[in-house]
């Protein structure tokens, strides 16, 4: 076993974090490195042969290691050490789409187009693209200026939030008469903003609505 005295430095945990979740199938996060093929390099084996690589290639206490290509390994051609806010910034949990040719993260393609960020992750976990949520939402609109958008009462308004711990959006809408994307706005407090924090009465066992 290798001896150096570093086990609780910084660095050392940088070195040891990176080699469990490419090693480790236990490891919380081995499925998005190791499970996806992600490896560490063998020459890395040695913490020291790391460290000296470290040393030589600028860090310090505020940098964090980073592939310069996540679908490539942990080796000494493929990282670099640069700032945390940075590394967020290209995560794998960092949501992006493809809109006008351009890739940009969902937050950016929610401002451009004028929606929530909820809004459109709640689309694309339904398999929907930039070019199918553009299109989704001119629909909706173009509902809600034919027919109106739909008022609810308080009551049914309550009826929707307690429902939606139990049952999915388009079977709320259905139930309604309205659309998913409504429901989904009333609900999370978009509209009928004065009963956000409102908490709903049980009225699960009420006879009119089929569970």
């Amino acid at each position: 076993m290798e001896r150096h005295g570093q086990v609780n430095t910084r660095l050392y945990q940088i070195w040891e974090n990176a080699r469990q979740r490419c090693r480790n199938p236990k490891a919380f996060s081995y499925k998005y490195y190791g499970g996806s093929g992600i490896s560490f390099c063998k020459e890395w084996d040695s913490f020291l042969a790391f460290k000296k690589w470290a040393e030589e290639n600028g860090y310090n206490d505020t940098l964090t290691l980073e592939r310069i290509d996540i679908k490539k390994s942990y080796t000494p051609n493929n990282c670099k050490w640069i700032p945390h806010f940075q590394q967020q910034a290209n995560t794998r949990k960092t949501r992006t789409v493809i809109y006008n040719g351009e890739k940009i993260h969902v937050s950016e393609f929610a401002r451009r187009i004028g929606r929530t960020r909820m809004e459109v992750l709640y689309l694309l976990n339904t398999g929907r693209s930039a070019d199918d949520i553009i299109k989704w939402f001119s629909l909706e609109k173009g509902l809600r200026k034919s027919n109106k958008k739909r008022q609810f009462s308080d009551e049914q308004v309550l009826k929707m939030k307690e429902m939606a711990n139990v049952l999915n959006l388009k079977t709320i809408a259905e139930h309604f008469k309205t659309n998913s994307s409504n429901v989904y706005r009333i609900i999370n407090g978009l509209r009928y903003c004065h009963l956000k924090n409102q908490r709903p009465n049980n009225y699960l066992a009420d006879k009119n609505i089929k569970i």
